[in-house]
């Protein structure tokens, strides 16, 4: 529960909570891939990987590997994965730049 103080907030309180928000948003970006992918249904999850492989497909122009949907997700960009174009707006890049902003702070393996 938020709690805020009566009035009007000061300007500095919104400096010091916007970055804790954006650090929250992607916790919750690469959780929900996360849930998506690991859930119990079968259609759900097979339909969340199909959109990962998707995805994956359109950045390296070609069927990709369970390894390199990985690689994809946790940020990689060297190889296949530096090309620029064909990073289309998807669930999966944003949960790919949410990975990369969080992996400055914590290790995911």
């Amino acid at each position: 529960m938020l709690i805020l103080p009566p009035g009007p907030i000061p300007i500095w309180c919104t400096f010091l909570v916007i970055p804790h928000l954006r650090a929250l948003l992607d916790v919750h970006a690469v959780s929900h891939a996360f849930r998506l992918l690991a859930s119990d249904d079968p259609v759900t999850s097979g339909v969340a990987f199909a959109s990962l492989r998707s995805a994956v497909w359109k950045k390296i122009l070609r069927d990709p590997t369970p390894g390199e949907c990985a690689d994809f997700l946790n940020g990689k960009k060297v190889d296949e994965f530096a090309r620029e174009s064909g990073d289309q707006l998807t669930h999966w890049s944003r949960t790919r730049h949410s990975s990369d902003r969080l992996s400055k702070f914590l290790k995911f393996e």
